[in-house]
């Protein structure tokens, strides 16, 4: 594993752990390619993954894979893929933008 492969690693773990503490569900709301193995993520899902420099950002929906971003710089990556991958948890009712209901 080379220098720049291995800072990635490390930084994309910490985003997943960012993440699952603000309530999101890690292979359900967001998907980190490289991770611990998992047979497959949600059928709809934000993914993030890291390849030659370079980080990609993508919204997946069954066979639709849109993509959102792509960047060597991982804050711009970051940026983006939270800001999905937290509202689409919280039409889920999940995370920092899920919908409270009062009564």
């Amino acid at each position: 594993m080379t220098d720049d492969e291995t800072q990635a690693k490390a930084l994309l773990d910490a985003l997943a752990d960012d993440l699952t503490a603000q309530g999101l569900a890690e292979y359900e709301d967001f998907y980190i390619v490289g991770r611990a193995p998992m047979a497959m993520p949600s059928s709809e899902h934000i993914g993030i993954s890291h390849r030659s420099s370079t980080y990609r950002v993508w919204y997946k929906d069954m066979a639709d894979k849109r993509p959102l971003a792509e960047s060597e710089d991982f804050e711009t990556a970051r940026d983006v893929f939270v800001a999905e991958a937290v509202r689409l948890a919280g039409g889920r009712g999940r995370g920092p933008a899920a919908q409270r209901v009062t009564r």
